[in-house]
């Protein structure tokens, strides 16, 4: 099975051809290590940093949050799920924990802007 990706880990935007057609993946078209590990990581087990706004119980405006490390793909949906079932209220501080344990992942929810 051929793979095409769009390495995302800096601006050149390498494509690189994922090809496990001999029983282990062989990567071409990346210029550097970080693409090839890119590559790797993306074949074996897809991540995504989370990122969304929730709502404030006493204010009108939303505090928008991430995900402190990437979260495996599959669970974004749960997560999201999980993030607006929250009940925050203001004031929030940039980088204030959130949620400490994103779908039993150990990875935290964390306020990427303040609300006073």
């Amino acid at each position: 099975m051929a793979r095409e990706l769009i390495c995302v880990c800096c601006p050149m935007g390498c494509r690189i051809s994922a090809d496990n057609s001999g029983g282990s993946w062989n990567f071409s078209g990346y210029t550097c290590k970080r693409g090839l590990e890119y590559a790797s990581q993306e074949v074996a087990h897809p991540s995504r940093v989370l990122t969304a706004s929730i709502p404030l119980s006493n204010r009108s405006v939303p505090v928008s949050v991430k995900s402190a490390s990437p979260l495996p793909k599959e669970l974004l949906i749960s997560a999201m799920r999980q993030i607006l079932s929250l009940k925050v209220e203001a004031p929030v501080s940039i980088g204030q924990v959130l949620l400490k344990d994103v779908c039993g992942t150990g990875i935290s929810l964390i306020a990427t802007s303040d609300v006073l």
